[in-house]
Formats: C-alpha cells, structure tokens, sequence
C-alpha cells in the first residue's frame, strides 16, 4: 500500500511529569510513515532527569514504535525505548523500556477503552517500574478530551498506584 512520512517536533518542561526546577526544555522528534494498516516510526528525546542526590542530568532516549488498525474498532499499538538516563557518581544510567496497548473506541460513544502494560529500567540507581494502565478516554469535541485512568504499579518493591482524571486540549 501507499505510505505518508509524518514529522511531529515536541517541547515540553524538562522534567516530564515532575515540577520543573529550573527552566531547561526537553525536545523530541517523531518520524512516522502511516500506512493502510496503521504506521511504525522512530522517536528521539534530548531532555533531563532530576533527582536530590545527583541534581540535573541529561537524558536522550530513541525508540520504535508502532500501531495497527486493522482491525474495525480496535487499536493495538507499542513501544520500545533506550538510551541514558542521567549520571550516578559519574556513571551514565542505561535505560530500557517498552509498552503494549489494546485500545477499543466504542461504537455508541465518542470515546475510546484502553488498557496498556509497560515495563522500565531507569538504570542501576533506581528501581524498575512495572504498570498495568486501565481507563477511558472521552471526546468532549475534535480539540477537547477528558481521560479516566487507573494505574496498578510497582515501583521495585513499593506499590506506586494512582488515580488520573485529565483534561487535554490539542492545538
């Protein structure tokens, strides 16, 4: 079949999730080539990671990924990451990490059911983090969504559970 190359360039606060501490960006460029049958692509993030102990360190991930949609409905999609992941005590952190998904968009709502498995290791210093995502995601217009989701995760040995309710809107 025919494919269509797609560029998506991203900026965001250099620490992810976390408060940032300072006012570093972090970057990220999606190359994607979308199919008949969904699309495969490569990512690429140049951002930091903060922790108490070692302050702010660099971190570049690049990944593969992909999503079939194939099937009527149903939405499967993954990802696999490497890279570095900071320093500790001079050492660079190796990471790696993958996901799978399994997304249904019901048919008499304009929202899609989602459960994803993820597993990462964000080096020697820190412990692996292993999660099993469920939740719902509503279509309030074309720019607005709301998102419900449960997250049972482990984090090492500690229970790293959460609750999310999130509202995003596209530009």
């Amino acid at each position: 079949g025919t494919w269509e190359p797609e560029v998506i360039l991203g900026m965001f606060n250099s620490e992810w999730r976390n408060p940032a501490t300072d006012a570093d960006m972090g970057f990220s460029v999606d190359a994607r080539w979308n199919y008949g049958w969904g699309f495969a692509g490569l990512s690429w993030v140049d951002s930091a990671v903060w922790d108490n102990n070692n302050g702010t360190q660099p971190r570049q991930l690049f990944g593969l990924h992909a999503r079939y949609t194939g099937i009527p409905n149903w939405r499967f999609q993954g990802e696999w990451i490497t890279g570095k992941n900071g320093a500790v005590g001079g050492v660079e952190q190796d990471t790696d990490g993958w996901y799978l998904q399994a997304a249904y968009e019901v048919p008499t709502m304009p929202g899609i059911v989602f459960a994803r498995y993820e597993e990462y290791d964000a080096g020697q210093a820190t412990d692996d983090y292993q999660a099993l995502h469920l939740g719902y995601r509503h279509n309030l217009t074309k720019l607005d969504e709301l998102t419900v989701q449960y997250t049972d995760a482990d984090l090492g040995n500690d229970g790293a559970n959460e609750a999310v309710f999130q509202y995003q809107r596209r530009f």
